[in-house]
């Protein structure tokens, strides 16, 4: 609890000065930084004094750069006087208040007063008021958000450029030629293939190739029949790999001599 007594010390200034300061619109930092001086000087029974910015700020609470811009402002309205001498700065007020230049009213308020029509009473009175019948009745029920929105996607839809009509692909049957070969090989192995869809791929590619079934199978027996094979699953795809030199193979074997051929043979 602050013990505020006379015999601590107080201020004295004059009641002219005082009813002045009352009557000038200033800022809140322009304010606190003059009462501040006014400590400083009268309260030590002076009229000027050198004051440091951090006794400002002891006696304000406030920042530096605040205290900077509000002395100035201060000595553009002639209200203090500020003096250097070398590295320090004495403060002085100007007691000849028909000097000073303060603020204008504009310049020092920051909120307006509120209008009649927004105090309490106004407010509480309208408040209480009946709502109009037109705000009392219920919405019709085309303005239901479901029917906006299908109105919105009927209207998206009805500008939307409508998209040609594909015509229905008729898919290929199934090449039986395809079906004879896996049987055929499957025979042969004397079991099912573990992946039937992908070399049913392979043999419709080689058949796609104009190579026959025939020549298909001929080529699986002949490198079933060479060591590395034997025991072994031959995938199909090595079939197809190898069908060029397979069918090259034939047709050099099954090829007629040449009568010199014949001759010497």
């Amino acid at each position: 609890m602050a013990d505020v007594q006379p015999e601590n010390g107080t201020c004295p200034v004059a009641n002219e000065l005082v009813e002045a300061l009352c009557r000038v619109n200033l800022s809140g930092y322009e304010g606190r930084v003059i009462w501040a001086l006014i400590r400083k000087t009268y309260g030590w029974h002076k009229t000027c004094d050198v004051i440091s910015f951090s006794q400002f700020e002891r006696l304000t609470n406030l920042d530096r750069r605040h205290i900077a811009r509000a002395l100035s402002q201060l000595e553009q309205h002639n209200m203090i006087t500020r003096h250097r001498v070398g590295q320090k700065v004495s403060y002085a007020v100007q007691k000849d208040y028909d000097q000073w230049s303060p603020l204008p009213i504009e310049a020092t308020v920051r909120h307006e007063p509120l209008p009649i029509e927004a105090t309490a009473a106004t407010i509480a009175d309208s408040g209480n008021r009946p709502l109009p019948i037109q705000a009392t009745e219920p919405l019709p029920i085309q303005v239901t958000t479901k029917t906006i929105n299908n109105t919105i996607q009927n209207k998206t839809l009805t500008h939307r450029p409508a998209k040609p009509s594909k015509e229905p692909t008729t898919k290929a049957p199934p090449d039986p030629r395809v079906t004879e070969v896996m049987q055929s090989l499957e025979a042969k192995q004397g079991y099912k293939f573990a992946h039937y869809a992908q070399e049913a791929r392979e043999v419709k590619r080689a058949l796609v190739m104009s190579y026959t079934p025939e020549q298909i199978i001929g080529c699986w027996e002949r490198l079933k029949s060479e060591s590395f094979w034997k025991g072994k699953a031959l995938p199909l795809a090595q079939v197809v790999k190898n069908l060029g030199e397979h069918v090259k193979g034939e047709r050099v074997a099954t090829r007629f001599p040449t009568a010199e051929e014949f001759v010497n043979g």
